[in-house]
């Protein structure tokens, strides 16, 4: 026994453990597998108080490569560490949910595919734990978005399709449709100025691929461009079904990690102090 309250039971070699040992650590945490000059190398697994088990390959007192962990509210994660820290991999939760894709600083960073417990599924791009950049979302309903996220909401770019005769494309600010956009429903579109989710001006309108209230050219351009904003308008009247597409993105935080864990007592040895999940999942709507 050292005092540091650590035990140890193994093969020594010239005063370190080598080989097949046991550390008992003083915070009741315990670690059973391979030593090399007196560190965690080779196989293993460690026992934490609180009921998680990582086994898997280690590095000198770090979790390194394939590793495995289980936690206990019965969630998992198995992937790949590196110096202690998780860098891509699979989380499974007991009601259904997994995430599986990349990791930076114990958030969901990188390229990586969630699925909500109801069934929404996202494959895309996050940062900080939320989604941000370009992704697509697979709704329960079966509409389907794609396009650019930021924070967690649809932002920027993106097409939205209720099914194959009726969809949104066009800019998006917060979640909801803003700027230019183009809407359409069963062979009649509208190309509008969104605000707040709702169309506040309309420039053309559509039926069947031939344009109300205005003359063109042979050659119609894509309803997007440019040109057609400023050269073409419609009545006040114009064709516009109501929508509300504005649907709720819950859970999109994803902070299923500790913000920071400095504080974290789960320590195996000076070294030894990787990132954990927390045991209960949190989730917040943020739309």
């Amino acid at each position: 026994r050292f005092s540091s309250g650590n035990k140890y039971e193994g093969f020594w070699n010239f005063g370190k453990l080598s080989g097949e040992a046991r550390k008992f650590c003083h915070n009741k945490d315990y670690y059973i597998g391979e030593f090399v000059n007196g560190q965690s190398n080779g196989y293993g697994k460690y026992y934490h108080s609180d009921g998680t088990i990582y086994e898997g390959n280690w590095l000198n007192d770090y979790p390194h490569g394939k590793g495995k962990e289980n936690f206990n509210d019965g969630s998992k994660f198995v992937g790949i560490f590196e110096n202690g820290h998780k860098k891509k991999g699979k989380f499974t939760w007991i009601d259904g949910s997994f995430y599986d894709g990349e990791i930076k600083n114990n958030y969901f960073e990188g390229y990586g595919k969630f699925k909500w417990k109801e069934g929404r599924i996202y494959e895309g791009f996050w940062k900080n734990g939320k989604m941000n950049g370009k992704g697509s979302m697979i709704y329960i309903d079966g509409a389907k978005y794609e396009g650019e996220f930021i924070d967690g909401k649809r932002h920027g770019k993106g097409d939205y399709y209720w099914n194959e005769n009726k969809y949104y494309k066009g800019n998006w600010v917060k979640g909801k449709q803003e700027g230019e956009g183009y809407y359409y429903n069963n062979g009649k579109g509208i190309l509008g100025v969104w605000k707040d989710g709702k169309m506040k001006h309309c420039l053309f309108q559509e039926i069947n691929n031939e344009l109300l209230n205005s003359k063109i050219n042979e050659e119609k351009p894509v309803p997007s461009s440019e040109k057609y904003a400023k050269t073409m308008s419609c009545k006040n009247d114009c064709y516009y079904d109501s929508i509300n597409i504005s649907t709720n993105l819950s859970n999109n935080s994803m902070r299923d990690f500790k913000k920071n864990n400095s504080n974290s007592n789960n320590t195996t040895t000076k070294k030894y102090q990787y990132n954990k999940i927390e045991n209960k999942k949190k989730a917040k709507n943020n739309n």
